[in-house]
């Protein structure tokens, strides 16, 4: 697929027009490109943001780290949920570069079935294989059916939150059903100008938030609140949000990166000064929410300096994997160390990192990228 896209050349610093092939994945898109002669071209590649790429790793490693604190009984909510959110605006910012343009006009049949089989590819195949194993592993009542359910991707016209059968799938499920209404979502929205995307984002989180008020309390159960909460209604704004980071253009800088890093530690080390229920504390929650958009609009906008290019594209393609297989490093570790004094904590720690980083490398290259190249759309 060919379009046109504003793209910064890191050389001049100028904007231009320009036209070039896109990866119809989400880690690879168009935006603002980074090259350089000192660089490898399959790695930095013409109109890959690797800004995003760096997100997108960051992201993902803290939601495994943040699972192996929490299952070890130290929760730090704003490291695990909004790094999960942010998934969510770079999963809007990211299909509207790249699928923007097919849809802005008209949602002809050849481009929607084109569309859903690259999403299809990209998700379901490692999605169905980490079912199977949740499945195998946990061998409770209902599992089978939930593997079944989340593998397909089915599971997300229902309450993805009670449905998942997998660590983290249930986001996934929310992602679908953005994915659903994303063609109908760039034709009305290509002709809409940016004040109209802001008042539509800002109404969105009056409606998250007027919805959060609404949940079960807690007498009702974490369980149950949960199940509530992993609602479509719930996550809005942030696929908002990243609409509205795709329509902001800053020039591109080491300094946006920069920012954008120092907005992530703020979210990381926020619920370590001060604590907070998402469930009912709206303050904290639209806050991390606005710097989590900052965060994105940054690294959207940015030149990432170039001894971190390669490991920043390498975080971006395994992100996914990382995401969906770092449970079964911790059952793993935690097997090897479950009678071991927790001064040998830290070493566990970075066991479940290495084992982490290992599994998610092989999956990648044995399940994610050969599924998504051989089930794609070929047109």
């Amino acid at each position: 697929m060919k379009d046109g896209f504003r793209v910064l050349s890191t050389q001049d610093g100028k904007f231009a027009d320009d036209s070039m092939d896109l990866d119809e994945g989400p880690d690879v898109v168009a935006g603002h490109s980074q090259t350089s002669r000192r660089f490898d071209p399959s790695i930095a590649q013409r109109g890959r943001n690797i800004g995003l790429d760096s997100i997108r790793g960051i992201c993902a490693t803290s939601i495994a780290v943040y699972h192996f604190i929490a299952w070890k009984g130290l929760v730090l909510t704003s490291v695990g949920t909004f790094g999960v959110y942010i998934f969510f605006i770079l999963s809007a910012l990211t299909m509207f570069m790249v699928y923007g343009q097919t849809f802005s006009t008209n949602i002809a049949r050849g481009d929607l079935l084109d569309f859903f089989q690259n999403r299809a590819a990209r998700i379901l195949p490692l999605l169905l294989v980490m079912s199977a194993i949740a499945a195998w592993n946990y061998n409770n009542e209902g599992v089978l059916a939930k593997a079944v359910l989340t593998g397909s991707g089915v599971f997300s016209l229902g309450l993805p939150g009670h449905l998942s059968a997998s660590t983290g799938a249930w986001s996934l499920g929310i992602e679908i059903v953005f994915y659903i209404a994303f063609p109908v979502l760039a034709l009305m929205l290509a002709s809409v100008s940016l004040r109209a995307v802001v008042v539509v984002t800002i109404a969105a989180i009056v409606a998250q938030q007027v919805n959060l008020s609404l949940l079960p309390g807690e007498a009702a159960g974490v369980i149950t609140r949960w199940v509530y909460y992993t609602v479509p209604l719930t996550f809005a704004p942030f696929f908002a949000l990243g609409i509205l980071a795709h329509r902001i253009k800053l020039r591109a800088s080491i300094a946006n990166f920069a920012g954008a890093m120092v907005g992530f530690l703020i979210i990381c080390a926020y619920s370590s000064v001060i604590p907070f229920d998402m469930f009912r504390s709206s303050v904290s929650y639209v806050l991390l929410t606005g710097i989590s958009f900052i965060t994105v609009t940054l690294a959207f906008n940015s030149i990432v300096p170039p001894r971190l290019v390669r490991w920043s594209v390498l975080g971006g393609e395994l992100s996914y994997s990382i995401y969906l297989t770092h449970w079964i490093a911790y059952f793993s570790v935690q097997k090897v160390f479950e009678h071991a004094p927790k001064i040998l904590l830290p070493i566990e720690f970075v066991a479940f990192i290495a084992l982490t980083l290992g599994i998610s490398y092989a999956t990648y290259f044995l399940i994610e990228k050969p599924c998504r190249d051989r089930f794609r759309a070929k047109r």
